[in-house]
């Protein structure tokens, strides 16, 4: 069987990325690549499985394009929950190793109060190896690794995360911020 390298992965990415179509129909796309990439294993490298203490999280830039995509691997620090968040770019993660679950949440007010947000559980996927979830530009979750050992998974996104305005919600509080920039690793 042929190899698929993370250089042609990449590449493939990139020029589905480039046909700019709706993001469902480009995640309809990428979904098939991201679970072919996901079953090699000569792309990975020991730094994707750091994390920063004080964050919580690893994250280590693959490929950060100046119009997107970004793909990146996340580490994920056994115990850690990120609070729920947007991405304000079509999203696809897949499981790499270990097992975290990523929480799907919906916004029930209509945005018109400043700082203010209303969210509801919508329901969750247990990612381990090869399972994949994708989220629209809008799509909120956030993630948590209850195990005993990190996780780890491949992120792709239709723009750099550090290119867009993106939001983070505090449900108990009824609360929406801007997202804090995490700090990349290496």
């Amino acid at each position: 069987m042929t190899t698929y390298s993370m250089s042609e992965f990449i590449t493939d990415v990139c020029a589905i990325n480039a046909e700019d179509l709706p993001p469902g129909r480009t995640l309809e796309k990428i979904v098939p690549l991201a679970r072919r990439i996901a079953g090699e294993s000569d792309w990975m490298e020991e730094r994707f499985r750091q994390y920063d203490p004080e964050q919580g999280m690893g994250i280590n830039l693959i490929h950060d394009g100046p119009d997107g995509p970004m793909i990146s691997t996340v580490c994920w620090r056994p115990g850690f929950t990120v609070l729920p968040h947007d991405h304000q770019t079509w999203a696809c993660i897949i499981g790499i190793e270990g097992v975290e679950r990523n929480i799907g949440w919906r916004r029930l007010d209509d945005g018109s109060r400043a700082g203010y947000a209303e969210l509801e559980h919508a329901g969750e996927v247990v990612m381990r190896h090869g399972t994949l979830c994708t989220l629209l530009p809008h799509e909120i979750h956030s993630v948590h690794n209850e195990g005993e050992t990190t996780s780890l998974s491949l992120h792709i996104y239709g723009r750099s995360l550090n290119r867009v305005a993106r939001n983070e919600f505090v449900p108990e509080k009824n609360i929406v911020r801007p997202c804090p920039q995490r700090k990349r690793m290496g």
